[in-house]
């Protein structure tokens, strides 16, 4: 393999903006969006496509759960240098449920992801105290 899933090679440099994370309780999701930016200054370059990948850490509790997972992701359109385009995913919160072997039912752990915490203390979105369900 030359590189691997997610490396990323492009001829354009794209910044990430205006993060939004939204709890949409009717729906039961979370959804993220972002202002994805083509700022290459270089001239001639052609347009270009960035992804978007959301990663969920679960928080440390009874049930052994991966450090993150690949949640969600979104492509943009061609963008051309100075152009921008905000993508949106939707992640289902019954999709964020572990298997739970000794209750045989699905359930969210109480409580913080630790990278969360200890990395974005700041933002609102990871201060949330997912109930178990």
């Amino acid at each position: 393999m030359l590189y691997p899933f997610g490396y990323g090679l492009s001829y354009n440099t794209f910044a990430f903006k205006d993060y939004k994370v939204e709890a949409d309780e009717a729906e039961n999701t979370i959804r993220v969006s972002v202002t994805i930016a083509n700022v290459s200054d270089e001239k001639g370059l052609p347009a270009g496509k960035e992804v978007m990948e959301v990663y969920v850490s679960a928080p440390e509790g009874e049930l052994e759960q991966p450090y993150q997972k690949l949640a969600a992701y979104a492509k943009t359109g061609k963008l051309a240098p100075g152009a921008s385009e905000t993508v949106t995913v939707s992640i289902p919160v019954a999709g964020l449920a572990s298997y739970h072997e000794n209750k045989a039912a699905y359930v969210l752990e109480a409580g913080l992801p630790s990278p969360c915490r200890q990395q974005f203390p700041e933002h609102s979105h990871c201060r949330h105290d997912y109930r178990e369900r």
